[in-house]
This record gives structure tokens, sequence and C-alpha cells, in this order.
């Protein structure tokens, strides 16, 4: 079984009806499920396509369906304008923290696990876990070394208040961190660092900012803030399914519909 989160690079024409029984040869498997999320926009063309070529599109996705891109600019101003006027209200009082979100460089793993778990503690969203250890944050360094962007803001005393963080990809920016303290919602300081990180990302040559699954039902909360920042909503092209031999679809769809209802 292979689960492939961020889809495939590349023409998908490749991808044709030999695929799976291409792959279950080359790893000398007797069964094969295979799943993609593609995450870029919906085109008919590429629906079209990955269905000719024997994909299904899978009827109980694992990840988001939909996401957000934001328009980045170095000015704060430009960032601002087509911000609601709840988010700009909020980014104002963001300010009257007396310190300043700055490029979190060699970034601790140990504090960001633990960031995370508070946050996760609080929130507590049906369905949605947060939590990301420091052995994670520790691969995803190595892997992307300076390509990983962080923004981090502290209180007077020096406590991690809000961390934002992005992967660069020119033009694009994957917004991949987003950890915010029951003290630093207090003090708004989410809106400072969304406005930093999108400024540091377009010094950085990207234009646009993804910022990520959205789930208006779910996690109404996060969709309300990425919503209010003037991002335009994106729906992917979404997950795809491909197995030899095909009966084992209906298997795994069998599989993931009693353990994603837990």
């Amino acid at each position: 079984m292979a689960w492939a989160p961020g889809g495939f690079g590349g023409d998908l024409g490749l991808l044709d009806n030999a695929f799976s029984s291409s792959l279950k040869k080359l790893l000398s498997a007797r069964l094969l499920y295979v799943r993609f999320g593609m995450m870029i926009g919906f085109a008919q063309d590429k629906a079209v396509l990955l269905t000719g070529s024997g994909f299904t599109k899978s009827k109980k996705p694992i990840g988001a369906k939909q996401s957000m891109l934001l328009g980045i600019h170095t000015d704060d101003g430009a960032m601002l304008s087509a911000a609601s006027s709840n988010w700009k209200r909020n980014h104002k009082r963001s300010l009257r923290s007396p310190t300043e979100p700055y490029v979190w460089n060699n970034a601790s793993p140990d504090q960001l696990e633990d960031a995370y778990r508070v946050m996760d503690e609080y929130k507590k969203v049906e369905g949605i876990k947060l939590q990301m250890t420091a052995s994670d944050f520790h691969s995803v360094q190595e892997c992307f070394g300076d390509d990983l962007v962080l923004i981090r803001m502290d209180d007077e005393a020096g406590k991690l208040l809000s961390v934002r963080g992005a992967l660069i990809q020119q033009p694009i920016a994957w917004d991949f961190i987003a950890v915010t303290t029951p003290e630093g919602r207090k003090t708004y300081s989410s809106h400072r660092t969304l406005i930093s990180l999108a400024q540091e990302c377009a010094r950085r040559s990207c234009t646009t900012l993804e910022l990520g699954g959205i789930d208006p039902e779910k996690n109404k909360g996060v969709f309300d803030f990425k919503n209010g920042t003037g991002a335009q909503i994106t729906i992917y092209l979404g997950e795809w399914e491909q197995s030899s031999p095909k009966f084992l679809r209906k298997l795994v769809a069998i599989f993931l519909k009693s353990r994603l209802s837990e």
C-alpha cells in the first residue's frame, strides 16, 4: 500500500493503465494499492486523463479537498489591502505588543513540539490531530535546510507566542507550520507572524503563499482566519487511486471508512 499526499510532479500522462501492474512487478508484490492526492487546482482535462488511465477518484479522501492561495508582497500595506475589516482590526491589535516577529534561525524542534502539544490540548478539534514530534521537525529541517522559513514572535520574557513557517518552492511558498499558544491568541500574534512570513517569502522571490488545507465545517476557526486574509479558495484535483487487482480498492475503502469514522 502506498500513499503520496502531495501527488506526483511532471507529466500526468505518464501514469498510464500499466502503472500499478508495472509497479507491482518492480516490487515483486502480489497485491498493490496506490493512492495520491494532487495538491493542484482541479482541471477537467486532468481528471479525464487520470480516469482514462485507470485511476478512480477516491470516495473517502484522507486529506483536505480544498485550500487557499494568498498573493504576497514585501509591503505589509499591500498584504492587508485584501484582508477583511475584522482581520485588519485584529492585526492592528497585534501591533500593541512591544516585541517584533523575527526569522527564527536554528529553531529548536523540542520547542516546536511543546508548542504544538499545548495548542492541540487547548483547541481539541474533533477528528483533527495537530501534534507533530521533534523528530518530524528535525527531518524537515534536514531535508529543506534554508528553504524552510520560520517566523517567531515572543513575549517580553522571551516565551514563545507564535510560530509560522513555510517551505519555499518558487514561485510558491507552502504554509507548513502554524503554532500559536493560548497566550499568543490573547495578543493576536498569529496575525503578525503570518504577515511577516508572507513578506519574508516575497523577499525570497515567491508570489503566492499556499495556506494549506481548509475544512469550513470541522475546523471553522482556522478557515475563518485564512479566509480573512483575502486569500482565494482553490479546489484540489484531489485524491485518486489504482490497484492491482482492481477488487483491492473496495477492501481498502471499507478499511478506511471504518478507521476515519472512529
